[in-house]
């Protein structure tokens, strides 16, 4: 006859430390990078300054 503690020790897992540190969704971390929203944002911003200077370029010279 099997062991019926068998099936139990493998599903088992020995944890060691700290088990928040351990919660799979806190190993995203790392480098903080800007969001793609952020990064849009920023892109629209230096835009509208180009468009700017350019247009007072233009407008200066006339």
């Amino acid at each position: 006859m099997p062991d019926r503690n068998h099936n139990n020790r493998r599903t088992q897992r020995q944890t060691t430390g700290n088990p928040i540190a351990q919660n799979p969704l806190l190993r995203k971390g790392g480098v903080h990078e800007k969001s793609n929203s952020a990064k849009r944002q920023s892109a629209k911003r230096d835009l509208q300054q180009r468009v700017r200077a350019w247009r007072n370029l233009f407008l200066l010279a006339a």
